[in-house]
């Protein structure tokens, strides 16, 4: 093997796209994501720790395809996943966390710098794209505790939201 294939493995291989052996990894994921498709857009709001859904639409555009599923649930980082009615993940996804309990401070003297502080009432809104999948029941949130401060506990559900039956077509 090649020192540069070597390399691309490694890197594939971090980032989560293949298995120890080689293969690529696929997610057991339903949907087409190259061309647009149904989409659930899902608008969420959230006032310190409790978090509730807001708004359910169905457009049309093309979104990312899921995440490996079975590291949604473990990994880093605020993931998201849909699950199907008989409790199976069908799609997911890792990302930011649209979750501020700090916030951003300009000093009035321009000599000092931006800096962080607490943000004592966390608040905002802020939207999830999933697949439109017939089958879809629930959305789950894997995040850290919605507490300030929390960046290094353990990740765990934080929230679950029952959806909106899709019309029948």
């Amino acid at each position: 093997m090649e020192r540069r294939d070597l390399f691309r493995l490694i890197v594939a291989g971090l980032a989560g796209l293949v298995m120890a052996d080689g293969s690529p990894r696929r997610a057991k994921a339903e949907g087409n994501y190259t061309r647009p498709s149904a989409v659930s857009r899902l608008t969420f709001a959230y006032e310190g720790d409790q978090v509730r859904l807001v708004s359910e639409h169905r457009v049309t555009m093309i979104i990312p395809p899921s995440h490996p599923i079975d590291r949604l649930e473990i990994g880093a980082g605020f993931s998201v996943i849909l699950r199907n009615d008989r409790g199976e993940a069908v799609y997911g996804r890792v990302m930011e966390s649209p979750f501020r309990f700090d916030q951003e401070v300009f000093d009035k003297d321009p000599k000092r710098s931006i800096r962080r502080e607490a943000n004592p009432k966390p608040k905002g809104t802020f939207v999830v794209l999933v697949p439109a999948i017939e089958t879809a029941r629930t959305i789950e949130f894997f995040d850290q505790p919605l507490k300030p401060k929390t960046h290094l506990d353990q990740r765990q559900r934080i929230a679950i939201f029952q959806l909106s039956p899709l019309p029948k077509r």
